[in-house]
């Protein structure tokens, strides 16, 4: 038996590299994106860095990437009400149906219709995936490049501290009664 592996390592600056998961890498034509899923411990330590200081961290509350979330959500706003002649400019691979902007969110709803849309950060063109039933509501997909996740992380990292430092939601412990008698 031939066991083929590929394993990928980040390293941001001169800090420790990190192992990325492959579930965490997604490729669409020929092009692989990182999911920054802010409650990942691997891109927890790759965006915050070194030692994390919570055993469950997370910086989804990062006023940071939801500013990232909401300039990519604008981009898919921004191309589902686009006619299709300007829909080129977002490099997609769209069902081209006869348009109307129900058309277009239900044509939204096929698994397979992936398209990238380019969000800025300062200067910085930074790719993201989108697609699925509901891409708004998808996690931030950001190209493996070099420069843009060189941007990404150093724009995260800014908030990961104080987004550590606020509280998680509470969980309420239910009694759940017996059925046996």
């Amino acid at each position: 038996m031939v066991d083929i592996s590929y394993r990928c390592q980040i390293t941001y600056q001169e800090e420790k590299p990190v192992s990325i998961a492959a579930d965490l890498v997604e490729e669409h034509q020929g092009q692989k994106f990182l999911k920054i899923s802010a409650t990942n411990y691997t891109i927890c330590q790759l965006v915050c860095g070194g030692k994390l200081p919570t055993k469950n961290p997370s910086f989804a509350k990062s006023k940071e990437l939801q500013a990232l979330v909401q300039a990519r959500n604008d981009k898919i706003q921004e191309y589902l009400a686009a006619p299709e002649e300007t829909q080129e400019l977002f490099d997609s691979e769209m069902p081209k149906n006869k348009c109307t902007k129900k058309r277009k969110a239900q044509a939204m709803e096929e698994p397979g219709d992936k398209f990238v849309v380019t969000i800025l950060l300062g200067s910085t063109e930074i790719p993201c995936l989108v697609g699925g039933q509901r891409p708004t509501k998808r996690d931030l997909f950001v190209a493996m490049e070099t420069e843009p996740l060189r941007e990404v992380i150093y724009h995260l990292r800014a908030g990961c501290q104080i987004a550590f430092a606020q509280p998680s939601r509470s969980y309420k412990a239910t009694k759940k009664e017996s059925s046996h008698r």
